[in-house]
């Protein structure tokens, strides 16, 4: 046991080892300054998309180091989106926006790890509330796939057919179910009953049927079945983080 520990002791005073370890720590505080600058970077980027100046956008991209990180144009396509609803004036310079950042690389389709959502689920759901429906064809010229569900409940085509069904229906979804679908969860229902008053689902849902074949009643019934899952599934880790905690 002491020979082991000796041999140890020398390994690890040996010049070799010592180099490597401090390489190791270097490498790491140099990935700890780049992902904050990279946080700095996505941050800053979001901010100047979401005011909708192409030109200020593309100062800013030409002024960061490059490669730039994919995570960091992420943030600039989500903080164009948002910024629809925020800066309504500037709505007419955002798609030319997100062709400047797919030109740097943006991925239409990267999920958020924190909402779970693509980029056509924040489009679409600026759309049903502002019902400017620019972003959201800009997204789909550029191959955003309206089925990506990324980790959310429903696909943002899903959502569209059933928010068009409820508004050609006229349902109060509260009380009346939706014909040939699992009963939808009651946070679901409420949401539905919201957009549908708006009255842009079936705009929405015609913009997304220039670029896919799917049939809508199929799809508003696969989202029904996924919100159902869904909720099951967050009540199961909802029930497992209670057991932890005792």
């Amino acid at each position: 046991m002491k020979f082991k520990y000796f041999l140890f002791v020398l390994l690890c005073l040996s010049p070799g080892f010592v180099k490597t370890m401090h390489e190791s720590l270097e490498k790491d505080k140099e990935n700890t300054h780049d992902c904050s600058d990279c946080c700095k970077q996505r941050m800053e980027l979001l901010n100047i998309c979401s005011k909708g100046n192409l030109n200020n956008v593309e100062n800013m991209l030409q002024n960061f180091s490059k490669p730039i990180n994919p995570m960091t144009l992420s943030g600039g396509l989500a903080g164009t989106i948002i910024g629809q609803k925020e800066s309504p004036d500037a709505n007419s310079g955002r798609p030319s926006i997100i062709e400047t950042l797919i030109k740097y690389g943006a991925d239409v389709n990267h999920v958020d790890k924190e909402t779970g959502y693509a980029p056509l689920h924040y489009a679409g759901k600026i759309a049903e509330q502002t019902g400017e429906m620019n972003v959201l064809e800009s997204l789909l010229e550029h191959e955003a796939n309206p089925h990506n569900r990324g980790e959310a409940p429903f696909t943002p085509f899903e959502w569209a057919a059933l928010i068009a069904f409820c508004e050609i229906m006229g349902l109060q979804h509260g009380v009346v179910p939706l014909p040939g679908v699992v009963p939808l969860p009651a946070e679901v229902r409420q949401s539905l009953d919201s957009c549908s008053r708006k009255m842009k689902g079936q705009d929405i849902l015609k913009i997304y049927q220039k670029y896919t074949a799917k049939n809508p009643m199929q799809a508003m019934k696969e989202g029904a079945e996924s919100s159902r899952k869904y909720e099951l599934t967050q009540a199961l880790k909802d029930v497992q983080i209670s057991a932890q905690k005792h």
